[in-house]
């Protein structure tokens, strides 16, 4: 079974494997609640930014989501060489891209990008021997900066001039801190191993 319901599948499948409702989906991922029961109920399918979303919450592809396989895994996709020699194809025009919009940018949002770049650079340091600590370490970062980036996005598109974007804020919010410590739980988890 493919398509759209196949992913009404899938959604409800992972969200009661999380054990959570709905509602606690649709507060987790800034999704309506409407959206949720329509995704499930196989009345719509998901846009590409709830299928972000959702991918980012259960920690899937959107792949798994729609059928076309079942590796849950949102990582076996960086198997595939021609992915990996594009990605470090782009490096040098993301980090050259990166640079130019800061050379515009204040002294203190130079020195944080700054910041940021001596942090990524110490974790990719990380001897090779302790590769598998310094993945988790990569993890991690990655985690934190996608959970940041969506709250970010999340506030641009509900400035709180609301009561009621005022508790949609608190909640995505929320939702943000509760994933940042999974993170940490997992890549605790995985450092434990």
């Amino acid at each position: 079974m493919k398509g759209q319901s196949f992913i009404a599948q899938r959604i409800k499948e992972l969200r009661k494997r999380n054990n959570i409702t709905q509602k606690e989906l649709a507060e987790k991922t800034g999704i309506s609640l409407s959206s949720i029961i329509n995704y499930e109920n196989g009345m719509r399918e998901p846009n590409s930014k709830a299928m972000a979303a959702l991918e980012s919450y259960f920690h899937v592809t959107g792949e798994y989501l729609r059928g076309e396989t079942d590796n849950a895994d949102s990582i076996f996709i960086w198997d595939n060489s021609e992915i990996m020699d594009s990605v470090k194809e782009s490096f040098p025009t993301l980090i050259n891209k990166l640079l130019a919009s800061f050379k515009t940018g204040s002294a203190l949002e130079q020195k944080m990008l700054f910041d940021i770049l001596v942090e990524l650079c110490h974790v990719a340091n990380i001897q090779k021997e302790n590769s598998s600590f310094r993945s988790a370490a990569f993890q991690l970062m990655q985690d934190s900066f996608v959970h940041t980036t969506r709250f970010i996005d999340f506030c641009r598109q509900f400035p709180t001039s609301s009561d009621l974007e005022v508790k949609r804020l608190e909640k995505f919010k929320s939702s943000c801190i509760e994933n940042f410590e999974k993170a940490l739980s997992e890549f605790q988890n995985s450092i434990s191993e």
